[in-house]
């Protein structure tokens, strides 16, 4: 347990109560209860159309809400998207489509941020970069533009870019949607790594093997509801309602073990 006595009581850490968004007429989250722990692996799967980019772009600060409450790091977020410097480099976003500069090296992408934001020198900046495309086996890459890289490698150097802020929470939106299978479990391999820095994860995949062999908790998204919640090995083996049921049944052999389609 923290001795500092700034840090976010447990349920404060990251905690939604009753968080609703509509986009005109269409309601995307209608009325999501979730709390996460410090340190905590959660993968957000569901169909398409379930809610679950709204839900983490919500969170972290990028998407406003209508209704309900959410706390990170013991913070409210204001109901409409602003600047909060109080979370500045706390929270750290992966996207699907890496937002990398394209004129600058990876290298410059990974310590632009930590030089700007956080202050450090160039020399603390780049070996903290460093150190992380080194840790994704991408380090040789630091010279070269994204465009130079494949998907995956750009991918992985967005990751470390995200890392170099040294986030307590990192989020994940659909990191592999973009890639082939081949350069996706690159990523992913990548991702299983990270549990080791004790960094609180939140990430909305559709990969649910790697659900399996990371997650502490899925969360199973339909029409902005949490319909499921549970560990991996009971949620894909065991599950309770017809929609996770069905959901399952339709996903990919390659991406989740068969479920049991018996509810119990």
């Amino acid at each position: 347990m923290s001795n500092d006595p700034s840090a976010p009581a447990r349920g404060d850490y990251l905690r939604l109560s009753g968080v609703v968004k509509t986009y005109r007429d269409a309601t995307v989250l209608a009325g999501i209860d979730l709390t996460i722990a410090p340190r905590e692996r959660v993968v957000i799967c569901g169909p398409s159309g379930s809610g679950k980019s709204t839900l983490i772009r919500c969170i972290s600060g990028l998407e406003g809400y209508d209704h309900g409450e959410i706390v990170v790091l013991g913070k409210p977020l204001a109901p409409h998207p602003q600047p909060d410097a109080r979370l500045s480099g706390r929270v750290g976003m992966v996207f699907q489509s890496f937002n990398l500069f394209p004129h600058k090296t990876i290298l410059e992408n990974c310590t632009l941020a930590p030089r700007q934001v956080l202050g450090l020198s160039r020399e603390a900046a780049q070996e903290r970069a460093l150190t992380h495309l080194r840790r994704l086996h991408i380090g040789e890459h630091a010279a070269k533009k994204p465009a130079q890289l494949s998907g995956g490698q750009q991918q992985r150097a967005a990751i470390a870019r995200a890392l170099c802020m040294q986030p307590e929470i990192l989020l994940f939106d659909e990191p592999t949607s973009a890639l082939d299978p081949e350069m996706a479990d690159e990523v992913l391999d990548a991702m299983v790594d990270l549990a080791d820095l004790g960094i609180t994860i939140v990430c909305v995949t559709h990969e649910l093997a790697f659900a399996r062999r990371i997650a502490d908790r899925v969360i199973f998204l339909d029409q902005g509801r949490i319909v499921e919640a549970g560990p991996p090995e009971v949620l894909f083996t065991r599950p309770q309602t017809p929609r996770l049921q069905r959901f399952l049944s339709r996903v990919p052999q390659r991406q989740a073990p068969a479920p049991s389609l018996e509810v119990q």
